[in-house]
């Protein structure tokens, strides 16, 4: 995530957010990267039992309206880790 995105979300290294798709959801944990665009997060495939790609909604790569097979809209929320509920920010 880049620092821009996560100083808006409160965020700091190792928080835990929820990335949600309309396929599917995961947790992970925050990491900083000014390397990252802001407005795009990145979370690698082949990784966690590649539990990223219950987050991309596969479609033909020649329907015009595809993202592809490696990105997809999301939205992120924070985690409280004490008792592993969401917090609306």
């Amino acid at each position: 995530m880049s620092p821009i995105d996560a100083k808006k979300m409160n965020l700091i290294k190792d928080d835990r957010i929820k990335v949600t798709s309309v396929t599917g959801e995961l947790e992970r944990t925050v990491k900083i990267n000014r390397d990252i665009r802001s407005g795009f997060i990145h979370i690698p495939t082949a990784y966690n039992h590649n539990d990223a790609r219950h987050l991309i909604q596969l479609a033909p790569l020649l329907d015009a309206s595809s993202n592809g097979w490696d990105s997809c809209q999301v939205s992120v929320v924070k985690v409280d880790r004490v008792n592993n509920r969401q917090l609306e920010r």
